[in-house]
């Protein structure tokens, strides 16, 4: 709760406050009423209508709506690139997303986020605190030397993209990796994605680093 204090107050600093931010029990930032909640982290106020958006940590109970995320996000990567991606066989799903939600309740490391739009989970986060190595000094990457946070996944309904639900569940991940005293945060996307890339390039500030090449063997 204190980062999350030390967030609004510095909201209080720019003046973003007056749009309506207030804290939660859970110490992420709602936004109540007002302009949509990804104008409002940006200080812009938006012309096409509000939104309130939640976001706060996966608790039981979130597996359904996390698999229902999943399967739509793996229907649409396999749309994309049907050698790689595939959608995720239902059966069991659920209870594997309550699973990953029970194991990581307790774990510091870990963020396991949700947003919600009136009332239904719309977007779903997981992130993960990477300490440094203690080789850090003989590799040649100078990030392993420092605390970093990786996303591993960010699924966002079809219907509430590019409503500023994406950058709310990242703008919530990024408070709390620098909270945690992270230099830097990485994920990975498909440059395929027509979506995912514009959105962390041009709307995230994120930049290209590494490519992952890729050969089949059968």
């Amino acid at each position: 709760m204190v980062w999350a204090k030390r967030v609004l107050a510095r909201l209080n600093d720019t003046g973003l406050s007056e749009v309506g931010y207030t804290l939660v029990a859970d110490g992420f930032l709602l936004r109540q009423r007002g302009p949509g909640l990804s104008a409002c982290l940006a200080g812009r106020p938006r012309q096409d209508g509000t939104m309130s958006v939640i976001v706060r940590r996966a608790v039981a109970g979130d597996g359904p709506a996390r698999a229902r995320l999943w399967e739509e996000s793996g229907e649409f990567f396999a749309s994309l690139d049907p050698d790689t991606a595939q959608r995720p066989e239902p059966r069991g799903l659920v209870e594997w997303h309550e699973g990953i939600i029970e194991r990581t309740a307790e774990d510091p490391t870990v963020l396991m986020l949700v947003a919600e739009v009136d009332g239904n989970v719309v977007g779903a986060l997981g992130a993960r605190l990477l300490e440094p190595v203690s080789s850090a000094s003989w590799q040649l990457m100078r990030d392993l030397a420092h605390r970093r946070v990786h996303v591993d996944a960010l699924t966002v309904a079809e219907s509430v993209r590019r409503t500023g639900v994406g950058t709310a569940l990242m703008g919530a991940v990024e408070r709390w990796a620098v909270e945690l005293g992270a230099a830097v945060i990485t994920l990975e996307t498909g440059l395929r994605n027509p979506t995912s890339v514009p959105f962390y390039e041009e709307r995230m500030g994120y930049a290209r680093h590494e490519v992952v090449f890729r050969k089949p063997l059968r």
